[in-house]
């Protein structure tokens, strides 16, 4: 996380360290997923030790998933908060994840601004350009939800960062996120299927008959 800001914790995740929480089942998705292979691999996991409601607090908060379709507009600003690395560079070789939890406010870009850096995004609805100018998301980063500062919800995942022309990462140029609003149906799909194998319904498992259950003629 460039920035040099001091953090509140905004939303639930933020109340744990990053290392705090391990991935104990896999929802769907991710299996294939490889470096460098686009389009983009979605996956949705979740942890048992959030199986219990997380309490509200003044320092923790839900966000929403914004509309089905929906698209960050141009101009707006949202928060990205992380234990990313605090220093714009090129290897981050010997870098490590920051103890203490950072964000920052970030404006949203036209795409068109970094299909000219990024020629790999070039006409792909599917991101969001975000940042730059100094402030930025960064190694450790990535996964990090985008908060629109207006309604809250999570309109942005960041994912990689684009080189500057002082061939720094995390600095002047904006960094490439996934656009939520382009995988809500996905999500809410599988989530849903999540559920439902998770807690069956009692009233239904009592209807179902099998052949030895059925009646038998005589």
């Amino acid at each position: 996380m460039q920035s040099k800001a001091a953090i509140s914790l905004t939303v639930a995740l933020s109340a744990f360290s990053a290392a705090a929480v391990t991935i104990d089942r896999r929802i769907v998705g991710g299996e294939d997923a490889k470096d460098g292979e686009f389009p983009s691999v979605v996956s949705i996991t979740g942890s048992e030790e959030f199986e219990c409601p997380i309490k509200k607090s003044d320092k923790i908060d839900y966000a929403s998933l914004p509309a089905d379709g929906s698209d960050a507009m141009v101009g707006s600003t949202g928060t990205v908060a992380g234990w990313g690395v605090q220093e714009a560079d090129w290897t981050f070789a010997g870098d490590v994840a920051e103890e203490n939890l950072a964000k920052v406010t970030l404006p949203v870009h036209a795409r068109e601004v970094c299909d000219k850096l990024e020629p790999s995004v070039k006409g792909r609805d599917t991101v969001l350009c975000i940042g730059g100018n100094g402030k930025s998301a960064c190694r450790y980063d990535s996964g990090g939800g985008f908060f629109d500062d207006t309604t809250g919800q999570v309109v942005g995942v960041a994912s990689w960062g684009i080189v500057d022309k002082e061939w720094l990462m995390c600095n002047n140029a904006p960094m490439i996120y996934t656009r939520v609003g382009s995988y809500v149906s996905f999500i809410k799909q599988h989530l849903e299927g999540a559920d439902a194998a998770a807690n069956p319904d009692p009233a239904a498992a009592q209807n179902t008959t099998t052949p030895d259950q059925g009646p038998r003629a005589k």
